[in-house]
């Protein structure tokens, strides 16, 4: 097995884009095959975000073309009440 390189993980709103913000992603330089990542991104609501759920999906871009397939992944919202 060899190393991935240059990982840039690429988190996606899906359902929700207009009231959700995602981090800018940050490339892990390498991972080796016995390496375990955890990836923490930022999410920033709108004060508008209604209640519901939010569809995120991610895949990983890797520098030797070794590219992960998109996930799909819902979160419950909750909006404020004014």
């Amino acid at each position: 097995m060899r190393n991935a390189i240059r990982v840039r993980p690429v988190v996606t709103v899906e359902k929700g884009k207009s009231y959700l913000d995602v981090s800018e992603p940050v490339i892990v330089s390498k991972i080796s095959p016995k390496d375990r990542i955890c990836y923490t991104v930022n999410v920033r609501a709108s004060r508008r975000l209604p209640s519901g759920k939010a569809l995120f999906s991610i895949r990983l871009d890797e520098g030797n073309g070794f590219n992960m397939a998109k996930q799909s992944f819902s979160i419950p919202t909750r909006g404020v009440d004014n």
